[in-house]
């Protein structure tokens, strides 16, 4: 996940929650989990990518966690390349 999207969800939940104790590892906690739930997004829909035959196929069928379709389009662009499972 990018970096400052994990820093402004740290912020978020550091404004809306109280950590006890809120220090650097209440921080580590946070950044780990936020990686962790991106990975799993990531894997999810690399999963339903490849449940179709080909292609083409997988970018008319987006997955119903992607509301843009041109963020669909480029995640399986993203898919379709060599370096996408490695």
């Amino acid at each position: 996940m990018p970096e400052d999207k994990i820093s402004r969800v740290s912020k978020l939940v550091r404004d809306y929650y109280i950590l006890v104790p809120d220090d650097e590892s209440a921080e580590k906690a946070i950044r780990t989990q936020m990686r962790l739930a991106y990975v799993r997004y990531r894997s999810e829909l690399a999963k339903h990518y490849r449940s179709f035959d080909n292609h083409e196929e997988a970018l008319l069928n987006p997955s119903s966690r992607i509301r843009n379709k041109n963020d669909w389009a480029d995640l399986c662009n993203f898919f379709n390349t060599d370096d996408a499972f490695k």
